[in-house]
Protein backbone atom coordinates (compact mmCIF):
# COMPACT_ATOMS: atom_id res chain seq x y z
CA UNK A 1 0.00 0.00 0.00
CA UNK A 2 2.85 2.37 0.84
CA UNK A 3 4.39 1.58 -2.52
CA UNK A 4 1.21 2.54 -4.40
CA UNK A 5 0.90 5.79 -2.48
CA UNK A 6 4.57 6.57 -3.14
CA UNK A 7 4.17 5.93 -6.88
CA UNK A 8 1.06 8.12 -7.00
CA UNK A 9 2.90 10.96 -5.26
CA UNK A 10 5.84 10.67 -7.66
CA UNK A 11 3.41 10.69 -10.60
CA UNK A 12 1.64 13.77 -9.26
CA UNK A 13 4.97 15.56 -8.74
CA UNK A 14 6.10 14.72 -12.26
CA UNK A 15 2.86 15.94 -13.79
CA UNK A 16 2.95 19.14 -11.74
CA UNK A 17 6.50 19.89 -12.79
CA UNK A 18 5.69 19.77 -16.52
CA UNK A 19 5.27 23.34 -17.71
CA UNK A 20 3.43 23.83 -20.95
CA UNK A 21 5.47 25.74 -23.52
CA UNK A 22 4.65 27.15 -26.87
CA UNK A 23 7.09 27.63 -29.70
CA UNK A 24 6.49 29.44 -32.95
CA UNK A 25 8.53 28.51 -35.94
CA UNK A 26 9.68 31.29 -38.24
CA UNK A 27 9.48 29.82 -41.72
CA UNK A 28 10.31 33.07 -43.48
CA UNK A 29 13.14 32.58 -45.93
CA UNK A 30 14.94 35.74 -46.87
CA UNK A 31 17.60 36.06 -49.53
CA UNK A 32 21.21 36.45 -48.50
CA UNK A 33 21.57 39.40 -50.84
CA UNK A 34 19.25 42.09 -52.06
CA UNK A 35 20.68 42.43 -55.57
CA UNK A 36 22.85 39.35 -56.19
CA UNK A 37 20.75 36.33 -57.12
CA UNK A 38 23.68 33.94 -57.66
CA UNK A 39 27.41 33.71 -58.11
CA UNK A 40 29.61 30.91 -59.38
CA UNK A 41 33.38 30.69 -59.00
CA UNK A 42 35.48 28.04 -60.70
CA UNK A 43 39.20 27.36 -60.78
CA UNK A 44 41.29 24.52 -62.10
CA UNK A 45 44.68 23.96 -63.70
CA UNK A 46 44.90 21.98 -66.90
CA UNK A 47 48.15 20.20 -66.16
CA UNK A 48 49.23 19.18 -69.66
CA UNK A 49 49.65 22.71 -70.95
CA UNK A 50 50.01 24.15 -67.41
CA UNK A 51 47.18 26.64 -67.76
CA UNK A 52 45.02 28.05 -64.97
CA UNK A 53 41.34 28.34 -65.89
CA UNK A 54 39.62 31.07 -63.87
CA UNK A 55 35.85 31.50 -64.03
CA UNK A 56 33.44 33.82 -62.23
CA UNK A 57 29.77 34.50 -62.95
CA UNK A 58 27.34 36.88 -61.27
CA UNK A 59 23.60 37.18 -61.80
CA UNK A 60 21.38 39.85 -60.28
CA UNK A 61 17.67 40.20 -59.61
CA UNK A 62 17.67 43.55 -61.40
CA UNK A 63 18.93 44.26 -64.90
CA UNK A 64 19.36 47.97 -64.14
CA UNK A 65 22.35 47.59 -61.82
CA UNK A 66 26.00 47.37 -62.88
CA UNK A 67 27.90 44.19 -62.09
CA UNK A 68 31.67 44.32 -61.72
CA UNK A 69 33.78 41.21 -61.24
CA UNK A 70 37.43 41.44 -60.20
CA UNK A 71 39.43 38.23 -60.49
CA UNK A 72 42.84 37.74 -58.92
CA UNK A 73 45.06 34.74 -59.63
CA UNK A 74 47.65 34.27 -56.89
CA UNK A 75 50.65 31.99 -56.38
CA UNK A 76 51.91 30.83 -52.98
CA UNK A 77 55.66 31.37 -52.98
CA UNK A 78 58.14 32.20 -50.20
CA UNK A 79 55.41 31.79 -47.55
CA UNK A 80 53.11 34.42 -49.04
CA UNK A 81 50.44 34.86 -51.69
CA UNK A 82 51.53 36.96 -54.65
CA UNK A 83 49.19 38.14 -57.39
CA UNK A 84 50.34 36.94 -60.80
CA UNK A 85 47.31 38.06 -62.85
CA UNK A 86 44.26 40.25 -62.40
CA UNK A 87 41.21 40.86 -64.56
CA UNK A 88 38.13 43.08 -64.34
CA UNK A 89 34.89 42.78 -66.28
CA UNK A 90 31.68 44.74 -65.84
CA UNK A 91 28.32 45.17 -67.44
CA UNK A 92 24.58 45.46 -67.02
CA UNK A 93 21.69 43.26 -68.04
CA UNK A 94 21.66 40.98 -65.03
CA UNK A 95 24.57 38.69 -65.98
CA UNK A 96 28.35 39.14 -66.21
CA UNK A 97 30.95 36.40 -66.75
CA UNK A 98 34.72 36.47 -66.30
CA UNK A 99 36.51 33.60 -68.04
CA UNK A 100 40.30 33.82 -68.31
CA UNK A 101 43.36 31.61 -68.86
CA UNK A 102 46.89 32.07 -67.53
CA UNK A 103 50.01 29.93 -67.93
CA UNK A 104 51.33 28.74 -64.56
CA UNK A 105 54.41 26.88 -63.30
CA UNK A 106 54.50 23.50 -61.58
CA UNK A 107 55.50 23.15 -57.96
CA UNK A 108 53.27 25.82 -56.40
CA UNK A 109 49.88 26.28 -54.82
CA UNK A 110 47.50 28.69 -56.51
CA UNK A 111 44.29 30.41 -55.61
CA UNK A 112 41.72 32.40 -57.53
CA UNK A 113 39.84 35.15 -55.71
CA UNK A 114 36.68 36.49 -57.35
CA UNK A 115 35.09 39.62 -55.91
CA UNK A 116 31.63 40.66 -57.06
CA UNK A 117 30.44 44.28 -56.84
CA UNK A 118 26.98 45.66 -57.55
CA UNK A 119 26.52 49.40 -58.28
CA UNK A 120 23.48 51.54 -58.96
CA UNK A 121 23.28 53.97 -61.89
CA UNK A 122 24.88 56.73 -59.77
CA UNK A 123 27.92 54.53 -59.14
CA UNK A 124 27.12 53.84 -55.50
CA UNK A 125 28.20 50.42 -54.24
CA UNK A 126 25.09 48.48 -53.23
CA UNK A 127 26.45 45.04 -52.45
CA UNK A 128 29.56 42.90 -52.71
CA UNK A 129 30.62 39.32 -52.24
CA UNK A 130 33.76 37.26 -52.77
CA UNK A 131 34.82 33.66 -53.14
CA UNK A 132 38.19 31.91 -53.15
CA UNK A 133 39.16 28.64 -54.81
CA UNK A 134 42.46 26.78 -54.29
CA UNK A 135 44.49 24.40 -56.44
CA UNK A 136 47.75 22.59 -55.77
CA UNK A 137 49.96 22.08 -58.84
CA UNK A 138 52.83 19.84 -57.66
CA UNK A 139 56.05 19.28 -59.54
CA UNK A 140 55.99 15.51 -60.02
CA UNK A 141 59.60 15.42 -61.23
CA UNK A 142 61.12 16.19 -57.82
Amino acid sequence: MKRIVCLLLVGILLCASVVPVSATEDTTISPRFTYISSTATGFRIDTEPGVAVCYAKCETYSESVTIKIVGSLQQYKSSQWTQIASWTVSGTGGLVILDRLKAVSKGYNYRFVATYYIYNSAGTLLESSSATRYYSYPDNNT
